[in-house]
């Protein structure tokens, strides 16, 4: 329904003083690819940049996400589009802008138990040097997130949601299985504590 979105956009853009932004999918479904046709309407509507991920709705997230709907957008729209889909790592990032002129990238579910990616993408598109963070230094990003989270929604609903991503953040160490069993049913910072230094430990031993 093109003319729901024009509304839609032409109506927050009317109320808000700040720029407004777009993120959408290529479509419905492979079918229905209508990203440049909605894009359009967008910065008809008074929308300042679009964001748009290279899968379609039904695919959800199975398949690939395919550059090619974000460099169509790119060419038919004249304010700034932000690439976003399957980008792991600081390569993929440079790999997107490079094929489809986008002016910046988005990242979600990949920086999840990974906050040192965006580094990695600044440094790969700077052209400057990049050293991924070692085991503990990956321990102790996840603490400190646990310590932030809980400060912020208390330590109940914190570690609430610190069980179910903890293991995202050690997930390229070896040995870190059990580690994160446990991590998915502790109960306070206490014990998420006991749990992480054992597993320093853990690690310093298998390496000597």
């Amino acid at each position: 329904h093109p003319e729901e979105a024009y509304a839609a956009v032409s109506a927050i853009v009317s109320h808000s003083d700040r720029p407004v932004t777009v993120k959408m999918r290529a479509g419905w479904d492979l079918q229905h690819i209508n990203c440049v046709q909605i894009a359009k309407i967008c910065e008809e509507a008074g929308a300042s940049a679009i964001a748009v991920h290279g899968r379609t709705k039904t695919q959800l997230y199975t398949g690939h996400s395919n550059n090619e709907y974000i460099r169509m957008v790119k060419q038919a729209v004249s304010i700034p589009v932000i690439g976003n889909g399957d980008i792991h790592c600081g390569e993929d990032a440079r790999k997107m802008m490079e094929e489809t002129g986008c002016d910046a990238v988005m990242v979600g579910r990949a920086l999840i138990g990974k906050p040192y990616l965006i580094q990695e993408i600044c440094s790969v598109l700077e052209g400057s040097e990049y050293h991924e963070p070692d085991a503990v230094e990956k321990i102790r990003l996840l603490y400190d997130y646990a310590l932030k989270l809980c400060e912020y929604d208390g330590e109940k609903n914190g570690i609430c949601q610190m069980r179910g991503i903890s293991s995202y953040f050690i997930s390229s160490i070896p040995y870190a299985s059990s580690c994160k069993a446990k991590l998915s049913q502790m109960n306070s910072l206490d014990e998420m504590k006991e749990i992480l230094d054992s597993f320093v430990k853990k690690i310093f031993t298998i390496g000597d």
